[in-house]
Formats: C-alpha cells, structure tokens, sequence
C-alpha cells in the first residue's frame, strides 16, 4: 500500500475547501437572487424555487 504524500493531501484538501465555498457562494446567491416560495422561470422547460428543508435527511424530522 502506497501512502499518500502531503502534496497529494494538500491538493484534496484545497478540493475540499473550493468544494465548500462554492457550495455556501451559491446558496447565498440564491438567497439573495430568490424569493422563497416563489417560482422563478430559467427556460420554458426549467424553474427555480427557494426552499428551506428544516429536517434531517429529507424531512423524516420535521415534525419532531
């Protein structure tokens, strides 16, 4: 078994952290751009909705 060098763990670590910033940069623009509830046309055939999930995996909690 090879063991992984800190260059290669770096590079997945800065993957890593690309991965999360994109990921919060897109639900702030989403929370800025989007009303909640509120369908917003892209294409004829696409929309986008705001929506929140309050539960656990797919609201099985939600009620809880």
């Amino acid at each position: 078994m090879k063991l992984i060098t800190n260059t290669a763990m770096a590079r997945w670590l800065w993957l890593s952290v690309l991965v999360v910033v994109v990921d919060q940069a897109t639900k702030w623009l989403a929370e800025a751009l989007l009303t909640p509830y509120q369908p917003e046309p892209v294409t004829s055939l696409l929309s986008m909705t705001l929506k929140y999930n309050t539960g656990a995996a797919f609201s099985f909690l939600a009620d809880a």
